[in-house]
């Protein structure tokens, strides 16, 4: 796995630390960059996202969990 950036590290403690999922422009405000960052991670397995009424919803999976406890 590619080492995480320091972007992508924060997005998964902010989503750890919202219970472990986060909508954006809902829960919380992202950056457009931001949101490019989670749809790699996204790719990389890190989260998983469910599409909802409101837009992408992002769970972290297993690994992120992993990744956000442990780095």
């Amino acid at each position: 796995m590619r080492k995480l950036t320091g972007q992508e590290r924060q997005l998964l403690q902010l989503i750890s630390s919202a219970g472990g999922s986060v909508c954006p422009g809902v829960d919380v405000q992202i950056p457009r960059e931001g949101h490019r960052s989670l749809r790699r991670m996204e790719r990389a397995g890190l989260l998983r996202v469910e599409e909802t009424d409101d837009g992408p919803r992002f769970h972290l999976s297993d690994l992120g969990n992993q990744e956000a406890e442990h780095g």
